[in-house]
């Protein structure tokens, strides 16, 4: 191995990559090859993806290695992927430089806890959009390595732009250092920095230094700067990171949101919100073994809800948060009932017919007729995610509809 490779420091490259001949490969192909290689080769990094990787250790370990000790991680956020939204955090927690990225058709779906974190838009439709999006790549570098790289040359050093990381880094550590400094007694900081922040930034920066209670103090500043789902949805990440201080707040919220309900006053946004509260509180049920009480305490709401017809769709989201709590504590008569109800609720979710599959082939086995008539009704619709069309194919159905690029927030990988 020569001095300059041994020099040449390591872009690794976080996205969705799918079954080989896949269109989910396809496309991340495409992203590496038309957009990524070309940009980064004049900045003579080494571009590496964890399928291309020819190593003799497990696969995961070394992953895991590349995405806290690569100089630069790009993370392709289309396409919602469970594994790339993992790496995604493991990143944010070293405090390494890292460049988000998603496709012009995910713009706009980013989830709370990336949309706050500057994100480059990119399009590969046809060869202008192409150059289009490697010229943006460049600028989004150039800016990562302001002062130290001529911005008007076709390329920059490997040298500069690896001192470059090095210098964000140790501001990134001194940023940590300064505003991540957690007392003994219970969270208290120094918070004048973060005040002279928007609400939005300040709460970004105090989770991503995992001071809980620091970003629970923004909290009342955050209420009032965003709208309701993205304020109930903060308060739900706080209580997913393990703030259980923070379940009060949001089980005051819900009850304001259902008394409105049932008072008929509560509008369209109110009931999204409402059903994505609820979402908040299954991951934190779910995540710290209590996801019989969580399911319990979701079907309370229900009972305290109007089903007036007009929102179906949310109710059907709550109802499924039920059967995906059941599902965690193996309660599959739940499961089957309230999943059954998301499914009669609204008609229009395939996730719900998957998940209602997933317990059926659980408790009934793949060859019962229950499981087969269901597996004919997600065959049914017109248009499915590439998961649910790649889940027919494995139980020998044929799909001859198209294909849809984003599922619920509910239950879209099923339990």
């Amino acid at each position: 191995m020569t001095q300059q490779s041994q020099e040449m420091p390591t872009c690794f490259v976080v996205s969705p990559i799918g079954g080989e001949d896949s269109d989910v490969r396809m496309a991340a192909d495409d992203f590496l090859e038309l957009l990524l290689e070309p940009v980064l080769s004049s900045y003579r990094f080494k571009v590496v993806r964890a399928d291309r990787m020819a190593t003799p250790t497990a696969i995961t370990t070394d992953v895991v290695r590349l995405v806290q000790e690569a100089e630069l991680c790009i993370i392709d956020l289309t396409g919602h992927n469970a594994n790339v939204f993992y790496e995604c955090g493991r990143r944010h927690e070293t405090g390494r430089p890292f460049i988000q990225m998603v496709s012009k058709n995910w713009e706009e779906r980013l989830p709370f806890d990336v949309a706050g974190i500057r994100t480059l838009t990119y399009d590969l439709s046809n060869p202008r959009a192409v150059l289009a999006s490697q010229t943006a790549l460049r600028a989004f570098i150039d800016a990562i390595t302001s002062g130290e790289v001529d911005q008007r040359s076709t390329g920059a050093s490997m040298s500069t732009v690896a001192q470059s990381l090095q210098r964000i880094e140790r501001k990134l550590d001194t940023l940590t250092s300064a505003r991540g400094r957690v007392s003994d007694s219970g969270g208290s900081r120094d918070n004048f920095d973060l005040l002279v922040m928007s609400p939005r930034e300040a709460w970004f920066t105090c989770m991503r230094a995992g001071d809980l209670a620091g970003a629970m103090a923004q909290m009342d500043r955050l209420k009032r700067a965003v709208d309701l789902k993205e304020y109930l949805a903060a308060i739900g990440f706080l209580l997913a990171a393990g703030h259980e201080e923070a379940f009060p707040r949001m089980e005051s919220e819900i009850n304001a949101l259902v008394d409105r309900a049932d008072a008929g006053e509560l509008d369209d946004q109110g009931w999204d919100a409402l059903a994505a509260a609820l979402a908040g509180l299954r991951s934190y049920f779910a995540n710290y073994g209590r996801a019989r009480e969580g399911a319990a305490y979701v079907r309370g709401v229900i009972l305290r809800l109007p089903d007036d017809g007009e929102h179906s769709h949310e109710l059907a989201r709550i109802y499924n948060s039920v059967g995906m709590l059941a599902w965690t504590c193996r309660d599959f008569d739940t499961v089957i009932e309230y999943t059954l109800r998301a499914c009669n609720k609204f008609d229009g979710e395939p996730a719900y017919v998957y998940n209602l599959l997933l317990v059926y082939k659980e408790t009934r086995g793949q060859d019962d007729p229950t499981f087969q008539q269901w597996l004919d009704r997600l065959a049914a619709y017109d248009r499915l995610s590439p998961d649910h069309q790649e889940y027919l194919a494995q139980h020998g159905r044929t799909y001859s509809g198209g294909t849809i690029e984003e599922s619920p927030e509910d239950g879209k990988d099923g339990y």
